[in-house]
């Protein structure tokens, strides 16, 4: 439970203490003197905020909270500011901003393009149109939040640091904000399409599938307008509780997860794949068949590994990867 108290009068200002008033120099009116700490002796100390949760002085002022001046650069306008919380991302100017659930905004163009933002983009050098400056701290766009500044009417961008992650579809290193594929491997899901496509799509009822020229590669799709129904795309749900269908064809779909699952389970990427079943001559490695056989649902000859070892050795049908298993 939180106590109840009064906020004590800056002595240097004449008004209550305000997030980023330094430790004031002239003495208090009724003889109160701050507590000294040997650590913090010399350094610049501002004020961050009343402390609510324990109780205050016997007069009855809630007690002071000072940390030490830390210069950080405000992720919004870009300006540098000086302030003792650690948590602070933005300067007093940009935190006076209201935001608010708006659901009608528009997003702010890339200076430095004159386009979109696009996923993994770095920080533009230039100044945005409204004046916005963007600080270079080596960070890349991540995505869009859903409340709008008044004052300015675009939606607020997000940045995230980029880590170095393997890609899930090859297995290649790539540096990137939120994406587990890289560039070459990731599907143009959230691509836009023009004013003129969208009309044939509400007109015709069809679309054509957008994945990588990789994957169309493998799969033999060309990219051609087909009926939006679910022999054709995969039916998803989104996060808001809707139905949707996917931007890439169902086979671009099964290559996309295949990949995933023999890089994950086999440490082996679809181009060692195709690589290993061509010097086999297209089919298995023992009984040189083409036909996969077991069930209907597996399109693809099986990679045969050592259980114990988990060492790869070689591409074999179904029939063949059984007789092994039972072999040990």
């Amino acid at each position: 439970m939180a106590y109840q108290g009064t906020k004590k009068v800056n002595p240097d200002t004449g008004k209550e203490f305000v997030e980023g008033d330094p430790k004031p120099i002239n003495p208090f009116p009724d003889g109160f003197k701050l507590q000294k700490n040997s650590l913090t002796d010399g350094k610049k100390m501002l004020f961050v905020r009343y402390c609510k949760n324990k109780k205050p002085y016997p007069n009855g002022d809630l007690k002071l909270v000072f940390s030490e001046a830390i210069e950080k650069i405000c992720t919004y306008c870009g300006d540098t500011f000086e302030t003792g919380n650690k948590k602070l991302y933005r300067c007093g100017k940009c935190r006076e901003l209201k935001w608010d659930g708006v659901s009608e905004g528009k997003q702010r163009l890339n200076p430095d393009t004159n386009m979109k933002f696009i996923p993994d983009d770095s920080r533009p050098i230039s100044k945005a149109e409204c004046g916005k400056k963007y600080p270079q701290d080596g960070r890349l766009f991540a995505g869009y939040t859903a409340v709008i500044d008044k004052s300015t009417g675009f939606y607020r961008e997000v940045w995230a640091t980029p880590t170095k992650r393997k890609c899930e579809a090859c297995g290649k290193p790539f540096e990137s904000a939120r994406a587990i594929q890289c560039i070459d491997c990731r599907p143009q899901r959230n691509r836009a399409y023009t004013p003129a496509e969208k009309r044939k799509i509400k007109r015709t009822n069809t679309k054509p599938c957008v994945s990588t020229e990789r994957i169309k590669k493998f799969t033999g799709c060309k990219g051609e307008w087909i009926p939006i129904n679910q022999e054709n795309f995969v039916r998803r749900k989104h996060s808001n509780g809707k139905y949707y269908f996917s931007h890439i064809c169902r086979k671009c779909d099964a290559e996309l997860g295949w990949e995933g699952h023999i890089i994950r389970t086999f440490n082996v990427t679809a181009d060692q794949y195709y690589e290993q079943l061509n010097k086999q001559g297209g089919g298995c490695a023992i009984c040189k068949t083409t036909d996969v056989g077991g069930s209907d649902r597996v399109f693809r000859l099986f990679i045969d590994h050592d259980h114990i070892s988990g060492i790869n050795r070689g591409i074999l049908c179904n029939n063949c990867n059984i007789m092994i298993g039972d072999q040990g």
